[in-house]
């Protein structure tokens, strides 16, 4: 007798529509728009936090060097954020249910070379974030984290890897991904200027 309402089970949940590929689907988006609002948070709060240890360390700084590196780094990191968020701009419309997707995806990273200017402008980030960090330990951890991030020497094995079979969402959140890496290291750096 368990046997048989054991077996009843599913059929009862799938006669409910508890297995339809329209309830599945709904289940799916949810989960994937939760994810999205939950990473969207965490990125603006990165990003505010960031522009704050930025106006701090500005305002604890006095040399005139400093400031212009401080400057520097700050429109190096714009830069590469709007690059970022225009490419954001152009995978949303990416059909998602295109089965091409992997090959779109390939061609405007790969071929048209979206991900080498996207490196370029990391690699020049990370120079710059280098350059305004005030301690050998935070450069060291800034050297670390720029050879893992960019697969350094072998940085077209890593854009390979990462962009050569991936939907608009998956590139979306790797976009997220590298963004949330290069503003925690920039966070740590800026508030080395004023710990307090």
């Amino acid at each position: 007798m368990k046997r048989i309402v054991l077996l009843l089970i599913p059929i009862i949940l799938a006669g409910c529509g508890f297995f339809s590929s329209e309830s599945i689907k709904n289940r799916v988006d949810s989960g994937i728009a939760e994810a999205n609002q939950e990473l969207l948070s965490t990125y603006k709060k990165d990003r505010k936090s960031i522009d704050d240890e930025y106006q701090k360390a500005l305002k604890s700084n006095n040399d005139t060097l400093v400031t212009k590196k401080l400057h520097s780094y700050h429109a190096i990191l714009v830069d590469m954020i709007n690059y970022t968020d225009n490419l954001k701009i152009e995978l949303k419309k990416i059909d998602t249910a295109d089965i091409r997707n992997d090959e779109i995806i390939k061609k405007m990273f790969i071929q048209n070379k979206k991900a080498d200017t996207l490196f370029a402008k990391i690699g020049s980030l990370y120079s710059a974030t280098t350059d305004i960090s005030l301690s050998n330990e935070r450069r060291l951890e800034i050297s670390k984290s720029r050879i893992n991030l960019l697969g350094e020497p072998n940085t077209n094995d890593r854009i390979n890897t990462l962009f050569e079979l991936n939907t608009p969402q998956s590139t979306t959140w790797l976009l997220y991904g590298l963004e949330q890496k290069l503003l925690e290291t920039g966070i740590k750096t800026l508030h080395d200027y004023n710990p307090i």
